[in-house]
């Protein structure tokens, strides 16, 4: 089995796990893309969804595909500041 279905496979079990203990947050399946990395370089400073590709600041919103997924459906990002807030789905501007 290659690493990225591992990774995923993984993922998949933690985020069941998780999801019945109530400890996860999530509303719908945790999926990771596969070109994820576990481990990257990140913009100097570290990540988050202040420099992601996938930020709508305009709408303090997320629109990556697999965060939308993981969210229920709805991009919408917690209630704190963009560089404070990062998710396993982000990737440098």
């Amino acid at each position: 089995m290659n690493s990225v279905k591992q990774l995923t496979l993984l993922a998949e079990q933690f985020s069941i796990k998780l999801a019945q203990t109530g400890e996860y947050g999530g509303k719908g399946p945790f999926e990771l893309p596969s070109t994820h990395k576990a481990a990257m370089q990140v913009t100097k400073g570290g990540s988050s969804c202040n420099n992601c590709k996938f930020v709508d600041a305009a709408n303090h919103a997320c629109l990556n595909k697999y965060y939308i997924q993981w969210n229920g459906g709805d991009g919408k990002l917690p209630e704190r500041s963009l560089d404070s807030t990062c998710s396993d789905w982000w990737e440098p501007v």
